[in-house]
């Protein structure tokens, strides 16, 4: 990888809805000693705007969409190695380390898959 001028803040969304008071409050702490910001920020809210269910909203669960789900949990599989690499870089920051990379390593596995042992 080629060095870059400034240095990178990732995070996943899921690290915006902790439930883990601890690791929010340290992704806020880090979050604003990142941007240099001298007010620290606030909880974030909790709710998801995506829980709200729209016409076009599609279950990927539903078979008629497992051809497409199986290309999603590929290329998320191959997308979690590249950010595996790219975490090895001195020009990414992330908070919580180890939950971080937790939650992308999720990205190459089928949301649905736990869903249709228990169905």
């Amino acid at each position: 990888m080629t060095p870059i001028r400034y240095k990178i803040f990732l995070y996943s969304i899921e690290q915006l809805e902790d439930n883990n008071e601890r690791r929010a409050a340290a992704f806020r702490s880090d979050l604003q000693r990142f941007l240099r910001l001298e007010q620290p920020f606030p909880p974030f809210a909790k709710e998801n705007i995506n829980q709200v269910k729209k016409p076009e909203t599609i279950n990927i669960c539903d078979d008629n969409y497992g051809e497409l789900r199986a290309i999603l949990v590929r290329q998320g599989r191959k997308t979690m190695n590249w950010m595996q690499l790219f975490l090895l870089s001195d020009d990414v920051v992330v908070s919580s380390e180890d939950f971080f990379r937790s939650l992308i390593e999720t990205w190459g596995n089928d949301p649905c898959h736990a869903t249709k042992r228990k169905g």
